[in-house]
């Protein structure tokens, strides 16, 4: 039996967004392929009487499966580069935001989230704010937009969309917090840009903090848009936290990252 038998195998149950695995027992190696597959393409394994792979609301699992069943092995993951800060890097990024909320008491704190993809730092934020927060979000995918930004027409509750594109946000637009999982846009340094546009949205006055993901391959750049970066951000009084090796594996993704770190 191939990997492409067992897609064939799978069936869809479109009312929970999941593509349920087959119980013929597998050999160990293909289940695993099989896993693989369905995790890079944000399938997240349930067990016991459900026996499959879910999918958050953004993913169509309908439209996951019929192009596995045809050959075609997509990866949505890299397609619209969201690597979603795992709970590693959820935790990394928390020990700051504490840290920061203790000298920081003003009520409420203004965030920002410039690339909020499926929400996951938003939640964090509310989790541990509560009311004492309020939080614009910048997501450029409409689907996102949709399903977790918004409850009908409106915003959620504590939230507020800022924006689809980050860098057309106006600079006065100015925030106590700003934490960030920005797109690692392969080897181009995009996230460079946003990264630099971020600080200057710090509130300053001594009291404001951006956390942002990045991927570690500025600290080794010697030419071009990544090491200019990289004397920038230590002029301005950056810091490099370096994230473990494997902290994105669970979002599909073995790019060295780290925490790019501001107080201002």
């Amino acid at each position: 039996m191939t990997k492409q038998d067992v897609f064939n195998l799978l069936s869809l149950d479109e009312g929970a967004n999941a593509i349920m695995m087959t119980r013929q027992e597998l050999d160990a190696k293909l289940y695993q392929e099989v896993k693989t597959d369905l995790v890079k393409n944000g399938g997240k394994w349930q067990g016991g009487k459900f026996w499959g792979f879910r999918f958050p609301g953004h993913i169509k699992a309908a439209e996951i499966l019929t192009r596995l069943q045809a050959g075609d092995q997509v990866n949505k993951t890299k397609e619209r580069q969201l690597y979603v800060s795992t709970p590693i890097v959820r935790e990394a990024i928390m020990e700051h935001v504490r840290e920061f909320s203790q000298r920081q008491p003003r009520r409420p704190i203004y965030a920002l989230e410039p690339s909020a993809g499926t929400g996951v730092l938003v939640n964090e934020l509310l989790h541990f704010f509560g009311a004492g927060v309020r939080i614009d979000v910048c997501e450029k995918d409409n689907d996102l937009r949709q399903a977790f930004y918004l409850v009908g027409e409106a915003p959620r509750p504590g939230v507020a969309v800022a924006g689809a594109d980050f860098m057309a946000l106006e600079r006065r637009n100015k925030y106590d917090l700003i934490v960030a999982n920005p797109p690692f846009a392969g080897y181009q340094g995009e996230y460079c840009d946003h990264i630099t546009k971020m600080f200057w949205h710090m509130r300053g006055e001594g009291k404001s903090l951006l956390v942002s993901v990045a991927p570690a391959d500025w600290t080794y750049a010697e030419r071009g848009r990544k090491a200019m970066f990289k004397e920038w951000l230590f002029e301005v009084g950056g810091a490099w936290h370096p994230l473990p090796d494997n902290a994105f594996k669970e979002s599909g993704t073995l790019y060295k990252t780290g925490l790019v770190v501001f107080n201002r």
